[in-house]
């Protein structure tokens, strides 16, 4: 066995061997995962990656509740016993299941998400599982756990953010279990990452508001806290000013706090905060970078508590909007394309299921600019 080959594989082949020679007959069922696990002396991940590339293959039948079976040549079960027994489970077309974790889920990124994951999902045959972490990272290996416990073929998750990785997914990764990271991007691991393209979105805003006339621009984020997406945002925000040969006006860097966006209001620190970069930077700004949509609303009530007018000169943009509000958008943004990263996603997770390789480890998706 060669080192670099999977232990998965080393499993799935051993016992393809067995099925194939008659070692194990048709319509026998195969020892249980605990079982399994000892004798190869791997994680019950790797046994259920092995089992699942078998039953892909047609060689045996899973059975919820029941184990492993051994199919014939027609990729029919040949004991009447196991036919009784799949008569007795509620059996759908689309029954394989994959999980999908989620920070959150809010009109302005997430809830499409949600609808065209589950989509590209029910084409490739598959049903999701969807979970919340609510940005707290006990949560987050708790439903991990739960969803891994419902028997998911694979996991598609937009992980909390931070400055060091959950060990759960970690683990996952170097067992080789189907896993593919959205919106964020793990340093250092091997794991496909699906995001938007910051910097080309970032861009693209500097630009709009160059174009509108304005030069003296400012940047509202939150601190990035090792967080690859936010800190790609703020180094193209640089970048662009420096290409441009804008001035380079101060910035404003909230702390990290969550949830700003699932309690679908401004968080009252970041008004507080904001309305103080204001009063004291405001006059010198005619432009602004919101880099999350949530600091966008916090920047819109800071503006209006401080008067209205006082500020009015300032033109805001941000990184995503809402639409499901009468009149849609009222500020240019680029909106992070779901639709097509919800597609990449479950297609480079059916990938992995059928076994093979990513070797691509990082896709980044266009924005889609509107005023």
């Amino acid at each position: 066995m060669p080192k670099d080959e999977f232990l998965y594989k080393k499993v799935y082949s051993d016992l393809k061997v067995k099925i194939e020679s008659g070692q194990l007959q048709p319509g026998s069922k195969l020892p249980g995962e605990e079982e399994l696990r000892e004798t190869y002396q791997v994680s019950v991940i790797t046994i259920k990656r092995a089992l699942q590339i078998l039953a892909n293959e047609k060689l045996i039948r899973r059975i919820p509740g029941k184990g492993s079976f051994v199919m014939s040549e027609k990729g029919k079960p040949e004991q009447q016993e196991i036919r009784q027994q799949e008569m007795n489970i509620v059996q759908k077309k689309d029954s394989r299941l994959i999980g999908v974790i989620l920070e959150y889920a809010m009109p302005s990124f997430g809830i499409n998400l949600m609808y065209e994951l589950d989509k590209a999902a029910m084409s490739a045959g598959y049903r999701l599982g969807i979970r919340f972490s609510y940005a707290d990272r006990e949560r987050e290996t708790q439903e991990i756990e739960f969803l891994m416990s419902l028997g998911i073929e694979g996991l598609i998750i937009l992980p909390c953010h931070g400055s060091y990785y959950n060990m759960a997914i970690l683990k996952l990764v170097i067992d080789s279990f189907p896993v593919v990271v959205l919106d964020k991007k793990m340093e250092g691991i091997k794991v496909p990452s699906i995001r938007t393209d910051n910097t080309d979105t970032v861009y693209r805003l500097v630009d709009y508001l160059k174009d509108e006339g304005r030069t003296r621009i400012g940047i509202i984020t939150v601190d990035d806290m090792g967080t690859v997406t936010l800190m790609e945002r703020r180094k193209a925000f640089r970048e662009r000013i420096e290409q441009l040969k804008l001035p380079v006006m101060e910035e404003c860097v909230l702390p990290e706090v969550s949830y700003m966006i699932v309690k679908r209001k401004p968080i009252e620190d970041y008004v507080v905060r904001i309305e103080d970069y204001l009063k004291r930077h405001g006059r010198n700004l005619d432009g602004v970078v919101c880099m999350e949509y949530g600091v966008l609303l916090a920047f819109l009530e800071a503006v209006k508590r401080t008067g209205g007018d006082r500020f009015s000169h300032i033109l805001p943009c941000s990184v995503d909007d809402v639409y499901l509000v009468p009149g849609g958008s009222q500020y240019a943004h680029v909106k992070q394309d779901e639709a097509a990263m919800a597609k990449t996603a479950v297609e480079i997770l059916m990938k992995q299921i059928a076994g093979e390789t990513i070797e691509q480890d990082e896709i980044k998706i266009p924005g889609i600019f509107r005023e």
